[in-house]
């Protein structure tokens, strides 16, 4: 008896691992994509449109849907900056595929969804130098500068996960890819989405709007 207890006990605990759950409604306003490639463009739509949302009155959550295959990391970290600095709870919502910098995006929501077929990645930073040409000196700063870059994308990622800088820096040595499951695992995302998981809140027709302002519903208050 005892034994069967404690193989139920178990089944719940491994089961609470990877819940299923159903965010907060939102607003279908109050929602952003982010989408494809992320370049500056990208992150300067993205940014003015969190900075709109957070200037409403409103306090509940402002919700942000990524399916990407990441882009600049300097768009990302802008992206992110403005994320960990706005009023209003953000939630972020992995769709599809989350990769290198939209990874990092999933990862600073206050709360963090994910599909269940949905792949994550991250990778050190990548460098495309074409046609460029750097005297000696302008390619030490230059250097520096990514190193500076890389370390804060570091710093930002053991931040969101919960885990060591040095460890984050050993699994991105290489190219390492996640499942929905082994992504709210590592840190990355909090909870897996239920059917029905993506609750946007519809506003009511006009019609409906001038109908209840005829026939308001009497409240009562209890002192």
């Amino acid at each position: 008896m005892l034994k069967k207890i404690g193989v139920a006990i178990f089944l719940l605990l491994v089961l609470s691992l990877y819940s299923w759950a159903q965010m907060p409604e939102i607003d279908r306003d109050d929602w952003i994509s982010i989408s494809g490639e992320i370049d500056s463009v990208k992150a300067e739509e993205t940014i003015t449109s969190l900075i709109n949302l957070d200037s409403k009155p409103a306090t509940t959550p402002i919700g942000i849907r990524i399916s990407s295959s990441g882009g600049s990391l300097m768009a990302v970290l802008a992206i992110c900056d403005v994320i960990k600095n706005l009023r209003r709870p953000v939630v972020t919502v992995a769709l599809g595929e989350a990769l290198s910098g939209a990874a990092i995006i999933l990862s600073c929501g206050d709360k963090r969804y994910i599909g269940e077929h949905t792949i994550v990645m991250l990778h050190q930073p990548t460098v495309f130098l074409e046609n460029s040409i750097f005297n000696f000196d302008d390619f030490i700063q230059f250097s520096s500068a990514l190193i500076k870059m890389e370390d804060q994308m570091y710093r930002l990622i053991a931040e969101n996960t919960g885990k060591p800088e040095k460890q984050i820096r050993n699994v991105l040595k290489k190219e390492t890819w996640f499942t929905a499951r082994e992504a709210i695992d590592f840190g990355l995302a909090d909870e897996l989405l239920s059917k029905g998981g993506l609750r946007i809140k519809e506003r009511p027709l006009p019609s409906q709007q001038k109908k209840e302002k005829k026939n308001p519903e009497s409240t009562q208050s209890i002192r």
